[in-house]
């Protein structure tokens, strides 16, 4: 039978600033039961009081303290480094398409200081380019499907430690900081020492300054 603290737990993990919040004690607990009230007794299908919402967030958080200091603090290998001025595109999966782009990369030894990455998913190509290449890479493109093309971007590339990636919640405590400062993530690309997180160019200055604090 589903409980109050069953739909608790569930609410909490759909919302996981609040979680991290509650296991820090940080929650007005009387004024979260308020906010949860209406979708609990909807699931319940019955009228629940206040008083027992409240004790079920705070068995609830309980509970979230222990998991949340195994985390590790991040350490940093390298300095971060910023690029600007870039786009992506999202094309259509194809065989063309990665024909097409593999020739194009293979052109890039003529601009060294540009920026070019693709990564290919089961239905989809994400295109990621310095402006100075577009012209050249939508010529060779001409015949694909771009389903998005997304302006005005940046990239933060952010160097830690050997072995963090096997650290649980350690991408989490990053992305985490960022989501704390409204600061909306448009891709993310992870390598074994890297993490390189591409953003709005109007977000670039806020983002930096929440990543330099966090391995400093």
């Amino acid at each position: 039978m589903l409980t109050i603290t069953d739909i608790v737990k569930e609410l909490l993990k759909k919302t996981p600033l609040i979680e991290e919040a509650s296991s820090k004690d940080l929650i007005n607990y009387s004024a979260l039961a308020r906010l949860f009230k209406p979708e609990i007794e909807n699931r319940l299908f019955r009228t629940v009081d206040v008083a027992s919402i409240v004790m079920a967030l705070k068995r609830t958080a309980k509970k979230l303290k222990l998991p949340s200091k195994k985390i590790k603090k991040l350490e940093p290998k390298g300095e971060l480094v910023v690029r600007s001025n870039l786009t992506e595109y999202i094309l259509m999966a194809s065989e063309t398409a990665m024909k097409q782009l593999a020739v194009f990369a293979q052109t890039l030894t003529k601009h060294p200081n540009t920026f070019f990455a693709v990564t290919k998913g089961v239905r989809e190509i994400d295109v990621l380019v310095s402006n100075s290449l577009k012209a050249d890479l939508l010529k060779l493109l001409r015949k694909e499907k771009i389903i998005v093309k997304l302006e005005d971007l940046s990239l933060i590339t952010l160097f830690h430690s050997e072995g963090a990636v096997f650290t649980p919640g350690f991408h989490y405590s990053i992305l985490k900081a960022l989501a704390w400062e409204n600061i909306n993530i448009i891709e993310i690309v992870s390598t074994y020492t890297e993490l390189t997180i591409i953003l709005k160019s109007k977000d670039i200055d806020g983002a930096f300054s929440v990543l330099k604090h966090l391995v400093s």
